[in-house]
């Protein structure tokens, strides 16, 4: 078929007064004429301010032989007489396409400064600050003789609007171009209610809307008005306000809708009726507490949505009521749509949800889904930065700088919430996965081709999923993230006490870095970054490219930690990321502080021999050849030997090896430090969990308190509740499924007693004894114990008394330095404003007390 290639260029200034059709028979390369569209300003220029100015578009600064067509002003644009030009308007176009014959056409829509293209429902939104063109790029499937229509919106730069349209299509297609001067009077006009919000005792039969409508606006007629009782009237040109009838009392609609004509064109105005709005939240939610926890998944959006509006509306004062009322809808009809995916695989950005298994809560993330499907989808997961006062019902928007490149790769790109800020650590990685395997249920994924980025604290979690899952991506890029908590916080690692150090260093990207000796990572530091000092990304370049990585270093000259973000919206950058392929050398090194960390392409340790020191391994596939240190049991892909380790089994194609220590009497591996309980407090946080307190004795109201305090903390850390149980009232088979977290002794906590003589530790009358330690507690001293449940495999119970731990932290670290045994007194001097450790430490590799690892404190002895 042969190609015909075709530019359109619209330009629209303050004198602009009418909007003309252009019908235009496309033939090879061609210049297309000028269409002009027309629309309202509301801003207070004047015929006066202009004269003496040339306004008339005209062709300036089109390539030779190229197929775009460029118009501009003469005259000045950015000043006029010495004032500044406050035009605010909108330009509005349709395109309307005839295809001569079947086929694909690609249609891109450029603008210099902002604009939105709405193609058959779908929107592709671009919304850029940057003054250069970036085109929303539409590929679509066209029917011979069968219409394809397009709306394009664009506000103004300065004096003008603008949008450039280029269509690559077959010889002969017809493109009907034309302006739309009502929907544009309308949009722009101003129409401001008398009362923002009506509750039911501010109804008082009719309100007033005052409207703007300048008389030298373009456009012929009067406009007519449908009030919310049905009334119609008609305005006329220059009318200052509308007064419109509401519905008789009682009126249970969530709002009052006004809907103005004009020609064709329609705007619908609402004013939120608060009562209608409340009284239907408050039925949707009565719905939400009637689904199961098991059915929880099925229902995620309507969920989700339940739960937005319950903290939006929370506040008497609510700043988005049309975000209120979009979600009011959408809730609604996810609840009509019955259980499942709302939005199946249709094509677009939207913010979806899932339910997350820690703690049965509605989780948001943002999926842009591209308009042609491939085979497979490349996936791109972008990690947002740190923003205080980030919460589900109001995060990160759309970015379309972010997720637009992704169209042309036909890539789906996904942003999980992840708790707000979390650093992408324990549950924020563990939601960085889920949303992972949420995408990949639904959509066929590429797994050669996943990509992570992310910008700040986004950056710093990049980091750390890469190197503790290096074998996942095909690339990754990281903009101004923190790579060296030491170096982040000034710490002397020699000075602090090794418990604390083993922790640091399980999530410490450049103790980790030849984990990702093999990934491509495109990093970029602005130099003028005082928030993150650019040298976490030069000390982790220069030992990536030490150990042989294909990394690579960019400077954002003159940036700071804010300005840096422009690399975002670079489609070169975006382009070069999704260039990879994921490698999979013949030979890796890997290392790991934890076992849920220690798994690379089908070779995991299941017990480490010493808690303290890295397990490390190196593999030579091509050789079958294995080595590892600090392991005494592990298991490799079948065909594959590991040096110094005995083979005891072989089952499902997997072959595991045990060191002599383990063969010689060693206990059952499932009893070891396993990738399913490899240990500390913040990993069962990281897993399906529930608190559950005592109902026996004297401090049953204190035990529920410290409860309920612990999941005050989890609220404000992940905007999300915990589950809370009486530990007579914990559901049926729940404790087979997840960790209990457990306040109470065993004389207070039925599931504490249970768990009693599993455990190698006691609690009783206020005294903690774990082999020599013995320690009586006071009134103020606490204690968070964690250890393998008896209940549940890949399960913890932690215990805890009524003391909570950690109220002087930040909430976004409450529990990041929280081992498998602590034991704290409230209020005194401990690591960056925690409670002082008492007694803080670790288990053996086998879950049995070693007092060699339980420390005085958090520096070093």
């Amino acid at each position: 078929m042969k190609k015909g290639v075709a530019a359109l260029a619209f330009l629209l200034f303050a004198a602009a007064g009418h909007a003309g059709e252009t019908r235009i028979q496309l033939r090879e390369t061609q210049k297309l004429p000028l269409v002009e569209a027309a629309g309202p300003f509301s801003g207070r220029v004047s015929q006066e301010t202009l004269a003496g100015t040339d306004w008339r578009p005209q062709a300036a600064g089109a390539p030779a032989g190229g197929n775009e067509s460029y118009y501009f002003a003469s005259g000045p644009v950015f000043d006029l007489s010495g004032r500044f030009l406050p035009v605010t308007g909108r330009l509005y176009l349709r395109v309307r396409v005839l295809p001569v014959s079947d086929g694909e056409r690609t249609l891109a829509v450029s603008s210099y400064h902002k604009a939105a293209s709405v193609l058959d429902g779908g929107t592709w939104r671009q919304i850029d600050d940057v003054t250069r063109s970036r085109a929303n790029t539409f590929r679509l499937a066209g029917r011979k003789d069968t219409p394809l229509t397009i709306y394009i919106e664009t506000t103004p730069l300065f004096s003008s609007c603008s949008a450039a349209i280029t269509w690559s299509g077959a010889e002969g297609d017809e493109l009907i171009v034309s302006g739309s001067v009502e929907q544009a009077v309308l949009d722009a006009m101003r129409i401001t209610p008398e009362q923002k919000v009506i509750d039911e005792a501010g109804v008082r039969g009719a309100v007033t809307l005052a409207i703007e409508w300048p008389a030298d606006a373009p456009g012929s007629g009067e406009i007519r008005v449908e009030a919310p009782d049905g009334a119609e009237q008609r305005v006329a040109r220059g009318a200052a306000a509308v007064r419109v009838g509401l519905p008789a009392r009682p009126f249970a609609g969530t709002a009052f809708r006004t809907v103005f004509h004009f020609g064709a064109a329609r705007r619908e105005v609402l004013i939120p009726h608060r009562a209608g709005i409340t009284a239907e939240i408050e039925r949707l939610r009565g719905i939400a507490e009637t689904i199961p926890l098991h059915e929880r998944k099925r229902h995620a959006l309507f969920l989700l949505r339940v739960d937005q509006l319950a903290d939006e509306t929370a506040s008497v004062f609510i700043s988005d009521w049309k975000r209120v009322l979009g979600r009011l809808e959408e809730a609604k009809a996810a609840w009509e749509a019955g259980p499942g995916d709302f939005y199946g695989t249709k094509p677009g950005f939207r913010e979806e949800a899932y339910v997350s298994e820690v703690d049965l809560s509605p989780q948001p993330y943002l999926l842009y889904v591209p308009a042609k499907a491939p085979a497979r989808y490349p996936l791109v997961v972008y990690l947002h930065g740190y923003v205080p006062d980030y919460r589900r019902a109001d995060w990160i928007g759309p970015r379309p700088m972010d997720y637009l490149p992704c169209e042309e790769a036909g890539a789906i790109y996904a942003a999980p919430f992840a708790r707000s800020n979390t650093d992408f650590l324990t549950v924020g990685e563990t939601d960085v996965l889920d949303v992972i395997d949420e995408i990949k249920r639904r959509f066929p994924v590429d797994e050669e081709r996943v990509y992570l980025m992310g910008y700040s604290m986004g950056g710093s979690g990049v980091w750390t999923l890469t190197t503790h899952y290096p074998d996942i991506w095909a690339a990754a890029l990281v903009l101004s993230g923190r790579t060296d908590y030491y170096y982040w916080q000034n710490l002397d690692r020699a000075g602090l006490s090794p418990w604390l150090n083993a922790m640091i260093l399980s999530d410490n990207p450049i103790d980790l870095a030849e984990n990702i000796a093999h990934l491509p990572v495109l990093i970029f530091h602005g130099d003028a970054d005082w928030v993150v000092k650019s040298g976490h990304s030069t000390r982790m370049f220069d030992k990536l490219k030490a150990l042989g990585a294909p990394a690579e270093f960019h400077w954002i000259r003159g940036a700071d930690h804010w300005r840096a973000g422009v690399v975002l919206y670079n489609d070169e950058v975006m382009k070069r990321l999704l260039s990879f392929t994921r490698a999979r050398p013949a030979k890796i090194t890997r290392k790991a502080y934890l076992t849920k960390y220690a798994s690379w392409r089908g070779i995991e340790v299941l017990a480490p021999r010493d808690v303290l020191a890295p397990i490390a391994v190196s593999a030579d596939f091509d050789a079958g050849a294995v080595s590892a240190a600090n392991a005494l049991f592990v298991k490799t892909p079948a065909g594959m030997s590991v040096a110094g380790m005995e083979r005891v089994g072989e089952a499902e194609g997997a072959a595991f090896w045990a060191s002599g220590e383990w063969t010689n009497g060693g206990k059952s591996p499932y009893r070891y430090r396993q990738p399913g309980f490899s240990g500390t407090f913040r990993d069962l946080t990281s897993r399906p969990f529930a608190l559950v307190y005592g109902t026996s004795g004297r401090r049953a109201g204190e035990l529920e308190a410290a409860a309920c305090r612990f999941a005050a903390a989890w609220k404000d850390f992940t905007d999300s509740p915990a589950l809370v149980f009486a530990d007579n009232a914990l559901p049926a088979g729940m404790e087979r499924s997840r960790s209990l977290i457990l306040f109470g002794e065993a004389a207070e906590n039925l599931w504490a007693a249970r768990a009693a003589p599993c455990v190698p530790f006691s609690v009783r009358n206020n005294i903690v004894a774990i082999g020599d330690v013995r320690r009586a507690l006071g009134p103020d001293d606490g204690y968070i114990i964690t250890y393998p449940s008896p209940f549940a495999r890949s399960a913890y119970v932690a215990f805890c008394g009524t003391v909570s731990w950690g109220e002087r932290l930040s909430v976004n670290h409450k529990f990041d330095f929280v081992p498998d045994i602590t034991i704290f007194r409230r209020g005194g001097e401990g690591f960056q404003g925690s409670d002082e450790y008492l007694e803080a430490g670790f288990f053996d590799a086998a879950w049995r007390v070693d007092g060699k690892l339980i420390f005085r404190g958090h520096l070093k002895p």
